[in-house]
């Protein structure tokens, strides 16, 4: 799926920056802080046990993300 880096301003200040990662097959969209450890980046996911976003509905199948003109996220 199309994963991207959130670089807008309408959602809360610490979500700047963050990977956002749908993934059709498990229905959810995960959102993973990312570090940099001994000159790699590491992501890490904001959530432990947990998602951004989940759905048990069997028609949500995300498979794109970006940060759209006005600074909102669109999946």
């Amino acid at each position: 799926a199309g994963g991207s880096i959130y670089r807008g301003d309408r959602l809360p200040a610490e979500v700047y920056g963050d990977y956002i990662l749908p993934e059709p097959v498990g229905r959810l969209v995960r959102r993973a802080k990312v570090t940099v450890v001994d000159g790699k980046r590491v992501l890490v996911n904001a959530y432990q046990g947990d998602e951004f976003i989940t759905s048990t509905d069997p028609a949500f199948r995300p498979v794109w993300s970006a940060t759209g003109p006005d600074g909102a996220l669109y999946i």
